[in-house]
């Protein structure tokens, strides 16, 4: 048991120091036109401003984890088309508009999780709803 809760809280441990906080911007910032989806990343947040963290989890997925006070419901539902309102281990979220990392972004997000991503694709995303956050594998791992 005590091996158990050692090895739990070194994965929780290992998932903070492998994190990049951030402030996502949704709606019409930037080029983005539509309203919808991601509109701009900005990883020099500071704690007033980050509503975001891009996440190396223990077993190797890239997690986008939004925290759900810092966001508006309106913001959430332009991010994924609809209300978010209850917890789920297994929900299926929808970003509608695919949004190019610049690379100040990408050089972060590979310092901190040693993942270089280019691009958050338009697609569904397996999703983990708490009451706090709300946490969207962006990339799963193959293990």
């Amino acid at each position: 048991m005590k091996t158990f809760l050692f090895t739990l809280m070194l994965g929780i441990l290992s998932g903070i120091a492998n994190a990049q906080t951030s402030e996502i911007k949704i709606g019409r910032h930037g080029a983005c036109n539509s309203g919808r989806g991601i509109c701009g990343i900005e990883t020099q947040a500071t704690s007033k401003t980050n509503n975001a963290q891009f996440i190396k989890d223990i077993y190797g997925n890239i997690i986008l984890r939004l925290y759900k006070s810092k966001l508006s419901l309106e913001q959430i539902e332009r991010l994924f088309g609809k209300s978010i309102s209850q917890e789920s281990d297994n929900e299926i979220l929808q970003i509608e508009q695919a949004f190019a990392l610049d690379s100040k972004t990408k050089n972060a997000m590979h310092e901190s999780t040693g993942i270089l991503l280019n691009l958050i694709v338009a697609s569904n995303f397996e999703a983990l709803i708490s009451e706090h956050f709300i946490d969207v594998i962006l990339i799963k791992s193959k293990s």
